[in-house]
């Protein structure tokens, strides 16, 4: 079954790390799916050259969006879910991906721990967020790039969308040079504390922005 360009027709279910390797995909219309159902209203009418998925985790967006880019950079930090993101490319037949096993942040080159969620299929690289254990025994080590230098040979990216559990001014710290070349952005906010610091971010960068739930803000030249 070949993914289409409406999202709504495929999903992938997300892949419990104490589970099997299983990815299930069923076509289901919109309104019966309960993932961030207002984002995929967004996410699916967004098209061009270039989708950037920071934090693609099993290949939601990256492959539900595909066909509505010529060419996704799905970047994921913990190698086992890199691994499922990759299978689950295969075997959906999906070409025009580039992998990068790395986390998003402020500086290039770091090695820094991935801390583990209460929810398996949470990780971040900030120490200080309640919803995340940090047993070293769990954590695993990954290397960091800036936003800068993954952009740095393209011209212009159409959608950057941002899932990186509590380090969005990280990523978007690491950024700052090349915010003129994003037109869009999807950022889900960790810490909703600091909405009104997002909000300014977005300003003082020449967005558009609105808030299309409590924490998932949308924003575009």
């Amino acid at each position: 079954m070949k993914l289409r360009n409406r999202i709504d027709l495929t999903f992938l279910l997300h892949r419990m790390a104490f589970l099997s390797a299983k990815v299930l995909r069923s076509p289901l219309p919109l309104k019966y799916f309960p993932y961030e159902p207002k984002v995929l209203r967004i996410m699916r009418s967004l098209k061009g050259r270039l989708f950037v998925d920071v934090g693609a985790y099993i290949g939601f967006y990256a492959l539900g969006l595909h066909k509505n880019f010529e060419r996704v950079v799905a970047v994921e930090a913990h190698p086992e879910t890199m691994n499922a993101l990759k299978r689950n490319a295969r075997s959906l037949g999906v070409t025009n991906l580039r992998f990068v096993q790395k986390a998003v942040y402020n500086r290039d080159g770091l090695t820094l721990p991935l801390h583990r969620g209460k929810c398996p299929t949470w990780h971040t690289l900030d120490g200080s967020l309640q919803n995340f254990r940090y047993n070293g025994n769990r954590n695993v080590l990954v290397e960091t790039v800036t936003l800068t230098s993954l952009l740095e040979n393209y011209e212009t990216v159409d959608l950057v969308k941002l899932d990186v559990e509590g380090a969005e001014f990280r990523v978007l710290e690491g950024a700052s040079p090349v915010l003129g070349k994003v037109q869009q952005w999807l950022i889900e906010l960790e810490d909703a504390r600091r909405a009104r610091e997002l909000e300014r971010f977005m300003l003082r960068n020449h967005y558009y922005y609105r808030w299309i739930t409590s924490k998932h803000l949308y924003a575009k030249r």
